[in-house]
């Protein structure tokens, strides 16, 4: 049985669910990490501690140096503390510049990155999906922005409900996604297709009017060698090729 993802994409707050931030020019300057260190207490230091991390034998230290040495061995915890915070932090950000702004899967910049290594790596056999939902922009301008994000949130719900977790999607901008299927597959567009057909199966429902979005698919083998904008390419001009 297939391992499909589990991703609540529609409990992602609209836009219009963010209170005011009258107040965003004082949190800019906000420093957590001098908050934070301000609020711990420093540990005592026993001398056979100490000891150790100097490595020097426990009877060489006696209460007097301990307590000259104090201050530096506190100033060394709240460094190493606030290294663990940066290196956390670090990562956090790397996370986040690779997240399409909305929904549980890469941006354009991430997706094209990661296709390329697969398409590098030798080992990329599958296809690319590219769907294109049409109707957002008339949405976005009829209805508003709320909409429009909620559109993206059913679309993208459907889209990766409806694929396994070792798929790769990613959102390209707009109503472009791609969606990576490694593997060999008797029809590679039986898949897309189904996706299309479900992204109305049921609708998008917007203050209690269903909403049909168009939907066109392109379909394009993967092979190694190739680099993801060459492949991206091609499951475009088949997304655009009339019939």
């Amino acid at each position: 049985m297939a391992d499909y993802r589990a991703e609540r994409v529609r409990a992602v707050p609209g836009a219009s669910e963010f209170p005011p931030q009258h107040d965003l020019p004082q949190r800019r300057g906000y420093n957590a990490y001098a908050a934070a260190a301000a609020g711990r207490a420093a540990a005592p230091h026993a001398i056979r501690d100490v000891a150790s991390v100097l490595g020097l034998p426990a009877d060489s230290l006696n209460p007097t140096l301990l307590a000259a040495l104090t201050p530096l061995l506190d100033e060394m915890d709240a460094l190493r503390w606030q290294a663990g915070q940066e290196s956390r932090r670090r990562a956090l950000l790397e996370q986040a510049a690779d997240r399409h702004w909305l929904l549980p899967c890469y941006n354009r910049r991430a997706f094209l990155r990661e296709l390329d290594a697969l398409l590098a790596g030798g080992a990329a056999e599958g296809y690319l999906a590219l769907i294109h939902v049409g109707g957002l922009e008339e949405l976005r301008l009829d209805h508003g922005l709320a909409a429009a994000d909620d559109a993206l949130r059913h679309v993208g719900a459907t889209i990766l409900g409806n694929l396994r977790v070792s798929d790769m999607v990613g959102g390209l901008g707009g109503g472009d996604f791609a969606a990576v299927m490694l593997g060999r597959q008797a029809d590679p567009t039986a898949k897309p297709r189904e996706i299309a057909r479900r992204i109305n199966d049921p609708p998008l429902v917007w203050e209690g009017q269903p909403v049909v979005l168009p939907v066109a698919v392109g379909v394009a083998p993967l092979a190694p060698g190739l680099a993801a904008g060459q492949v991206l390419g091609e499951a475009d001009r088949v997304l655009r090729r009339p019939g």
